[in-house]
């Protein structure tokens, strides 16, 4: 959808929402303002028929009196029947007789001695309304008018005809005087006033030719008005009676303001569901981006991955007729001892520092990639010549010795090249890199260090075997290791996280190749296990391990509980409960001295009988641990059921525990189970204080790795349990340990 169209349609759904926004509050208040009137009208319609009763009831009066003029000759008879009417019928202010239209008598007297005497019919203001009531021989009302005795009022006239000879003769008037005031109070006109409402009463004035207004409020009329009639004796009187709009103004401010927000609001709803489909779209792109750089870049280094470097090789194959190319293969050495001794964190630090160092060298000339763990490959374009391929190689290998800065120490490392050029060594990605291999491994044999051009007469199988013979006839070398005593135990401590003391250490095989130098429980474990000779290693572990056992009892009575890794290989021997129990018997050591270390793989994949033998080993008293665990909360569940005491929680799974919520979350979660379960927790691969923090917060029990100490040889771990020096001294003495690993610290 283009700009233009989807901003027509938002403009378009915002006027239209304004509009009916506006049209739906105007209905609103006009049907507010008609229910008003409404009920305006009923209260004026209520106020006028009790007026209306009122003057019908005071101006009958004037009949009674009518009825009973031959007792009324003297003024204390009119008094008497005048003050029982009044009595009676109430609302009255006075009552009048008026033979021949002159007033003579007035009940009550007093206060309206000025009206006697008054003639009617020669009064210009009221005659032509006497006159009429004469013509007419109907009551008459006149007024409201001024009283001569004071006061406004309206006055009642009913003419009074005597037959004479059968002819109706005037006689006069019989008048009832009601003022206003008295009239308003028999209403409830006063209270709605006191309640906000206005009135007004009006008559049409013939004399004036224009509605005249005799009564009203204090205030004006307002906004809000009905009316009604009110019919009186010759005459039509008008009520009018108003309320004030309630907040009007303030009622439409607020909605034309919430149709504002309404209509803004539903405009940018619109707005972001018709620009969902373009950030949908954008997104796609990031991601398509994100999974390219996935997929083709090292996600530590940054450099191409082996992926992304395999794709450029081919296209150099393809294009070998046009530019010559030269491949580089490099091999870190040592790295791995690195990596083992000072953690995971220092080993991607030396990486990173040596992939900028190769992208500086490189950067314009060439591709760099990191192919995975410590292996590098540069892929030259167009080089000139063999020579100039072979000075950028020594420039290469110039730079990675510089020293690097790991944990505040100064260590060096060195690298192996192996070059092939295309397309003379080679018309295929995987030919060409195949051959640097070759040649790395040719590098590497003849001392390290260095590069070596790919040459015909290697041959992939023999140069591997060449340099891998000492491992590759591991059977063997295994056999004589154990004869020639070249096996010995290193220690690792276990640290309670609660109280810091140790509560066990870790035994640990190392094997003083006599070629290959020290190869720790980490280089050459793996490839032990997958050896038959495996069940052989395993059980001078086991007794090396009692009789360090049975030493540190002989020499203070106590003794460090001692952590033993179990193979599959031992697990299935028919034989194995038996040998166990020989091997303590023979060195006199209460199973209770003994954990052994399952690989949490024989535990969820034990069958009963295989179960049944950790059943019989944690009745002898030797305590079970799951080495390695990081299957999840699952397997958790199945604890209770197992014979099982201790479960070791993973290195990979705290690596990143300061900074991943993830692993923060499994790793908390994990203790907490085990706890509930009764299952105790031991922790390994810490090393750094912040980790150490978050697991005691955790509630983790016991800790182990290199941030407490470094594996050690039986007399250090005597030494570290003992001594009272500093930690200095400790130091010192570690280095000068048999089993330091073979490189250069500057």
């Amino acid at each position: 959808m283009t700009r233009f169209k989807r901003n027509f349609i938002c403009y378009g759904v915002f006027f239209f929402l304004l509009g009916i926004g506006i049209f739906f509050t105007h209905q609103t208040e006009d049907i507010k303002r008609k229910e008003q009137v409404a009920l305006i009208q009923e209260f004026a319609v209520a106020q006028a028929r009790a007026i209306e009763r009122r003057l019908i009831s005071s101006l009958s009066a004037t009949y009674f009196l009518a009825l009973e003029l031959d007792h009324l000759g003297s003024p204390e008879r009119f008094a008497y029947y005048a003050h029982n009417i009044i009595d009676s019928i109430g609302g009255i202010s006075n009552l009048q007789l008026a033979p021949g239209g002159v007033v003579s008598m007035i009940y009550p007297l007093e206060g309206n001695e000025a009206a006697l005497g008054h003639n009617i019919l020669k009064d210009d203001k009221r005659r032509k309304d006497a006159i009429d009531a004469i013509r007419d021989k109907a009551l008459t009302l006149a007024g409201p008018f001024n009283l001569v005795q004071g006061g406004t009022a309206v006055i009642g006239r009913n003419p009074v005809f005597i037959k004479n000879n059968g002819v109706d003769e005037f006689w006069g008037f019989v008048s009832a005087l009601i003022y206003l005031d008295d009239l308003i109070k028999a209403t409830d006109l006063k209270a709605l006033e006191q309640k906000g409402f206005r009135y007004q009463l009006s008559h049409f004035d013939p004399d004036k030719g224009q509605n005249d207004v005799f009564v009203k409020s204090v205030q004006p009329l307002d906004d809000i008005v009905a009316s009604t009639n009110i019919n009186v004796p010759n005459n039509v009187w008008r009520l009018f009676l108003s309320q004030k709009e309630p907040n009007g103004l303030m009622v439409y401010v607020i909605g034309y303001a919430v149709t504002l927000l309404v209509a803004l609001f539903a405009v940018f709803s619109l707005r972001y569901i018709l620009l969902e489909p373009e950030r949908l779209k954008l997104i796609i792109r990031l991601k398509t981006r994100e999974l390219e750089k996935l997929a083709f870049y090292d996600p530590l280094t940054q450099l191409a991955n082996r992926r992304l470097f395999l794709e450029k090789v081919s296209i150099a194959c393809l294009n070998s007729d046009k530019s010559r190319c030269a491949l580089m293969y490099l091999d870190l050495d040592r790295f791995k001892e690195i990596n083992d001794r000072l953690g995971h964190d220092a080993g991607d630090v030396l990486l990173l520092v040596i992939a900028a160092r190769l992208t500086s060298i490189v950067e314009g000339k060439g591709l760099v990639a990191r192919l995975g763990g410590d292996e590098f490959a540069i892929l030259l374009s167009d080089y000139r010549d063999r020579k100039a391929v072979k000075l950028l190689a020594q420039e290469l290998l110039k730079s990675i010795n510089e020293p690097v800065v790991l944990q505040g120490k100064n260590y060096s490392v060195s690298a192996s090249i192996g070059v092939t050029l295309i397309p003379e060594d080679g018309d295929s990605s995987e030919e060409v890199l195949g051959h640097a291999d070759m040649a790395m491994y040719k590098a590497k044999e003849l001392g390290r260090n260095n590069a070596y051009f790919f040459k015909e007469r290697l041959k992939k199988k023999e140069f591997k075997q060449d340099c891998m013979d000492g491992l590759k006839n591991i059977e063997d070398e295994l056999s004589l290791a154990i004869e020639n005593q070249e096996l010995m135990l290193c220690y690792q401590p276990l640290i309670n996280m609660r109280e810091g003391d140790v509560v066990a250490c870790e035994a640990m095989i190392c094997w003083h190749h006599p070629e290959k130098g020290v190869l720790h429980h980490s280089v050459f474990w793996p490839l032990a296990q997958e050896s038959e000779k495996m069940v052989d290693v395993g059980y001078w572990v086991f007794e090396q391990a009692c009789l360090t056992i049975q030493s540190q009892l002989e020499e203070a009575s106590v003794a460090l509980p001692v952590c033993v890794n179990l193979a599959y290989k031992h697990f299935i021997k028919p034989d194995f409960i038996d040998v166990i129990t020989s091997i303590l018997k023979a060195s006199n050591v209460p199973a209770h001295y003994l954990i052994l270390e399952l690989d949490e793989s024989i535990v969820i994949n034990g069958s009963k009988s295989e179960i049944a033998k950790l059943a019989t080993l944690r009745e002898m008293g030797v305590s079970i641990s799951i080495d390695g665990f990081n299957t999840g909360y699952s397997f958790l569940s199945t604890l209770t059921n197992l014979p099982v005491d201790t479960i070791k929680i993973a290195p990979q799974s705290i690596r990143h525990l300061e900074v991943s919520r993830e692993q923060q979350s499994l790793v908390h979660d994990i203790i907490s189970l085990a706890h509930i379960m009764g299952v105790n927790v031991v922790v390994e691969g810490i090393e750094r204080d912040k980790q150490a923090a978050l697991l005691k917060q955790y509630g983790c029990d016991i800790g182990q790795g290199y941030l407490y100490s470094k594996p050690m040889e039986k007399n250090m771990l005597a030494f570290y349990l003992s001594s009272k020096k500093s930690e200095t001294e400790l130091s010192d003495l570690l280095k000068k340990a048999a089993l330091q690993p073979k490189y250069s610290e500057n």
